[in-house]
């Protein structure tokens, strides 16, 4: 199940209308209700429509400290009004998607991959999101912590060209090229297959095997030249270990 912000947060907008209006209209009808009756029982409902609309109003607080943080271009408000969004979300899908918003901000501003890794882990308890599973595979692998990466790449549906990256990375190279091997002549085989078997190909000397694969890619894909990530692995036979050190070096990795 993939998480749409954009409907959810529409959903709760609308809902924080009604709600609104709920509050409103019933505030004027029923203490003229109340009067001509004098039934206790509308003082009940009346109560139980306020408390019930307060509920639903509540489901949009999130989303305004969400765009409190989008407005704002200063690193330490955003990482407030998120923390805010991630403290006043109800709902566990809305509480997991801030929580990835908050992993996203300690990566990006404090360069904290720990704090990183610990709120998206976060993210995917709550929000059951698939990609944030494939993003902590990828910081799983920048601390070197290869087994973990395979281990969360397997839970998200295990893409053939992910794992065997995983395994290039961590030295079994016989394994990666087993995996890519397997999913090309299978029904899982695609453009990423063939560029990653043909970068290790690269990598491995065996340049003509490599160009076949590259070609078969871009028959795949007549755009995907237009790709940079795509030019690059073609460009650069240490293209995955080159990424990988960069990374690191950003975070302050060794």
């Amino acid at each position: 199940m993939y998480f749409n912000d954009i409907i959810v947060e529409f959903i709760c907008l609308f809902l924080l209308v009604v709600a609104i209006f709920l509050i409103i209209t019933t505030s004027i009808i029923f203490p003229i209700w109340y009067k001509k009756t004098k039934r206790k029982k509308l003082l009940m409902i009346y109560a139980g429509i306020i408390v019930g609309s307060l509920f639903v109003m509540s489901l949009y607080t999130p989303w305004f400290f969400k765009n409190k943080a989008d407005k704002s271009s200063n690193p330490e408000d955003i990482i407030k009004y998120d923390s805010y969004a991630v403290k006043t979300a109800l709902l566990p899908p809305v509480r997991g998607f801030m929580y990835s918003r908050l992993s996203d901000d300690y990566l990006n501003f404090k360069k904290d991959i720990n704090k990183g890794i610990n709120y998206l882990e976060l993210g995917y308890k709550y929000g059951k999101e698939p990609n944030a599973l494939y993003s902590l595979s990828y910081l799983y692998e920048l601390k070197g912590d290869y087994d973990k990466a395979l281990e969360t790449v397997n839970k998200a549906g295990g893409r053939p060209s992910r794992k065997a990256k995983i395994y290039f990375l961590k030295g079994d190279t016989k394994t990666a090229l087993k995996i890519l091997n397997q999913a090309i002549e299978g029904s899982n085989g695609g453009i990423w297959e063939y560029l990653y078997r043909g970068n290790i190909y690269d990598n491995m000397g065996k340049k003509d095997l490599a160009q076949k694969d590259y070609e078969k890619a871009l028959k795949l894909d007549s755009h995907a030249k237009e790709y940079p990530a795509i030019e690059k692995i073609m460009n650069n036979k240490n293209y995955f270990k080159d990424r990988i050190n960069e990374e690191k070096k950003y975070f302050g990795i060794k």
